[in-house]
């Protein structure tokens, strides 16, 4: 069974952001603990918050109290990880940038769970706060990386981070607000601390940089000073204890016209910012408040993570430049701040909980339909079923419908076995040798190439069997690799009534549960059919967690081909550069690693070929009925050259080194698979070395540690078996197995033609 989630606070900012979350998981009643660090210790800072918030009481306190930066995140790490040890949540829920969320993401991250987190990809740009390092690092460990919006998501994907782990959510902190202010009087919190509505400002100030040292506070107390006097309007600031504390230090004395009041809860703070003419602060939380209340913003920092609320005009960033500070608050108080749009919308901690843990409803989903229980077909009817669909599984392979119906998968792909078991034995999939009456069909039947052209045999093949059951209203998604234009020609073949749309599988084999849960998905409609995708788009929602973008059939059609084509021409660009640098007396893996150093530059590695079904026929699907295309041709050219090119360096070096005494030359593939660890040969790059071999008069046998039979061959027993039989071997796919193994016997030669070792010298 699969453990709670574990959601993380620490400080008051965390308990604001993270309520709306704990909230959300409460209601659909998914297992949690609420884990309370208590870096901050006063109970202004934090009991009043989990009472006016709502937020159940923390599971566990961790009691780290004060300290130094070191000090605190020390606490906390070795305090987490034992609670970890103890409890084994699925995953870690962490908000922001606060020495809480570091040190809990990093306990997560060491012991191996799965860390969310809640507003990824700020960045201030600013290393002197520790927080910009603490939200760094904290990208950089998670899993599920929920953005405020897609600046944020491009800042995470410009750093590296893949895009099927980021999620744009929006921000949670306006469900708190919402929630707050929905639930308060505003006069009556006003009368309580004697002001009118328009007539204060409200004043905060916390952060390390600012109230630290006696330098950058004198400047705010300056900056604050020049307010009070060219405003004539009285400040109102809620004392932090940090800021209390160091006045106190440093004997300094806040200007006659800032009213110091404590700390207040978060509706009272709440009433008192939408009731101001405007705030200056420091906070990066209460940037996005004041946005969400309607209070013009004064940010006395020389940068922010929040660059929505200036974008907006809803927030200035003055550091402490006086003049541009009191210029700012003067035109608040004019009443000539402009107006801004909301930018940061409801609903956030809906959308994060739908990813970490979708709704599921105990009522039977839509029916559904899946032609062709493949490498992607399978895994789809797994998934759909899991999600609550009803799924009928069609194959024309009697043995594979067999073994599925048994809850066996009659291909290697992890974790998908335990699906299948699951699904078949709560009756959720069934397997027929033709389609039934349902309200969904999906196509992921195989498109191969025949001279570079797509074969839609089978594709037309299971559209006419779908033709002969469905009925006006059902859908047909083709999930199959196809050129574009194809849905057009299927839908002739479909009755009038019945909707065609096109969403091509983004996955890889030893990765394809993964990669369908997480990756985006584009799905394309006819004319006049998009207004109808809702009930498709929930289809799909029932098991993909990442976007699902809605465009054209055309566009939809091209989309697939135009990514793996840009994949093929980058490999190809990087076997060229192979076969350059060979000729130049250059090694290629050193020359491109090192130019990869170069921040612009991100060169492929070289290898044996192009395999698999997608990259090595997509560029052909592409250009198929194009005059352009010239670049792409060419770099198929290359990259279905390459196994040649790698078996004629195998003969060169046994040629050199005189290895056979007399013919043939025996020689041993190893891995025949199209990628390392899956056992998926189709399109492998290992057919044309060995077709390269045989025509030179070789004899060839192979060893692959996941397919047992190949090209009418056996597989070897073990590598060492085949290094006693051979003259020379060579590696074509590089599965774990084979890093680190060297030969005994014979000479072993890597997937670039390089000799790896020789044992005879």
């Amino acid at each position: 069974m699969e453990g709670p989630l574990c959601f993380v606070v620490g400080t008051r900012p965390e308990i604001i952001k993270m309520a709306p979350v704990v909230h959300e998981c409460v209601e659909r009643k998914v297992p949690y603990i609420l884990v309370h660090t208590n870096q901050h210790y006063s109970d202004c800072l934090d009991k009043i918050f989990f009472h006016e918030l709502a937020v159940p009481a923390p599971t566990h306190n961790l009691g780290v109290g004060s300290g130094s930066l070191s000090a605190q995140t020390a606490k906390i790490l070795a305090r987490m990880g034992e609670l970890l040890e103890k409890e084994t949540p699925r995953v870690v829920v962490v908000q922001g940038d606060t020495n809480t969320a570091f040190a809990c993401a990093l306990a997560a991250s060491h012991a191996q769970i799965p860390i969310a987190h809640v507003e990824a990809g700020l960045r201030s740009y600013d290393r002197r706060m520790p927080e910009e390092t603490n939200r760094t690092l904290i990208d950089h460990m998670a899993t599920y990386l929920f953005a405020v919006s897609h600046l944020q998501r491009d800042i995470l994907l410009g750093e590296g981070i893949a895009a099927r782990s980021v999620h744009v959510v929006g921000n949670t902190v306006a469900d708190s607000v919402h929630r707050a202010l929905s639930s308060t009087g505003h006069a009556e919190v006003l009368a309580r601390f004697g002001v009118r509505r328009g007539g204060y400002l409200v004043v905060t100030m916390h952060r390390p940089e600012n109230v630290d040292t006696r330098h950058p506070l004198e400047q705010v107390l300056r900056v604050l000073a020049g307010i009070a006097a060219a405003t004539g309007v009285p400040l109102l600031l809620p004392l932090h204890p940090r800021t209390g504390k160091k006045l106190e230090e440093f004997g300094l004395a806040l200007p006659d016209a800032v009213r110091p009041i404590p700390p207040v809860g978060y509706t009272d703070f709440l009433c008192l910012l939408s009731g101001a003419t405007a705030i200056v602060t420091d906070s990066g939380g209460v940037q996005e408040e004041a946005s969400l209340v309607g209070t013009p913003c004064v940010t006395l920092r020389l940068s922010t993570e929040r660059p929505e609320t200036v974008n907006s005009g809803a927030n200035v960033i003055v550091g402490h430049d006086r003049e541009a500070a009191v210029a700012a608050v003067g035109r608040a108080v004019d009443g000539l701040w402009p107006k801004w749009s909301d930018v940061l919308p409801r609903g956030a901690a809906r959308k994060i909980m739908n990813v970490l843990a979708p709704p599921r409803t105990s009522t039977a989903g839509p029916s559904v339909t899946v032609v062709g229980l493949g490498y992607i077909g399978l895994p789809m009817a797994c998934l759909l079923a899991r999600g609550g669909c009803v799924v009928t599984g069609v194959d024309v392979d009697a043995e594979r419908r067999a073994l599925v119906a048994r809850g066996e998968v009659p291909f290697s792909e992890p974790g998908l076995s335990e699906i299948l078991r699951e699904v078949v034995g709560a009756g959720r999939l069934r397997v027929r040798d033709a389609p039934g009456k349902t309200a969904f069909y999906v196509i992921a039947v195989p498109t191969p190439h025949r001279n570079g052209v797509c074969d839609l045999s089978c594709v037309v093949s299971a559209c006419r069997d779908v033709a002969d059951v469905c009925r006006p209203g059902d859908t047909v998604v083709v999930e199959s690799t196809i050129a574009p234009g194809t849905c057009a020609k299927l839908q002739e073949h479909l009755p009038r009534g019945i909707r065609i749309a096109y969403c091509s599988e983004r996955a890889i084999p030893g990765s394809t549960l993964h990669e369908m849960i997480h990756n985006d998905r584009i799905i394309g409609f006819g004319d006049g059919c998009r207004e109808e995708a809702n009930d498709l788009l929930a289809l799909y929602r029932t098991f993909v967690r990442g976007e699902v973008l809605l465009t054209s059939l055309r566009t939809a059609e091209c989309v697939k081909l135009v990514e793996n084509a840009s994949r093929d021409v980058g490999i190809a660009l990087a076997n060229e550069f192979s076969q350059v640098l060979d000729e130049l007396g250059a090694d290629a893996v050193d020359v491109i690693r090192l130019a990869n150093h170069h921040p612009r530059v991100n060169i492929l590695s070289p290898g044996a070929g192009v395999g698999g079904h997608c990259i090595p026929v997509d560029s052909h699907f592409l250009v198929q009925a194009t005059t352009a295309g010239t670049l792409l041709r060419t770099a198929r050219r290359v990259n279905e050259e390459q196994p040649r090119i790698l078996a004629r360096k195998v003969l060169a070096v046994a040629r050199d080194r005189q290895l056979a005494d007399a013919p043939p030359l025996r020689v041993g593939i190893m891995g025949v698979a199209y990628k390392p660890n899956v056992d998926d040969t189709r399109e492998s790059p290992a057919k044309s070395v060995l077709a390269t071999l045989v025509e030179a008069g070789c004899q060839v046998r192979f060893h692959d540690p996941l397919v047992m039979a190949w090209q009418e061959l056996r597989s070897a027993a073990s590598p060492g078996k085949l290094d006693g039989w051979a003259h020379i071997l060579v590696i074509v796919t590089e599965h774990h197995e084979y890093e680190e193994w060297q030969s005994s016997t014979a000479v072993l030669v890597d997937n670039l033609g390089r000799i790896r070792s020789d044992p005879k010298t």
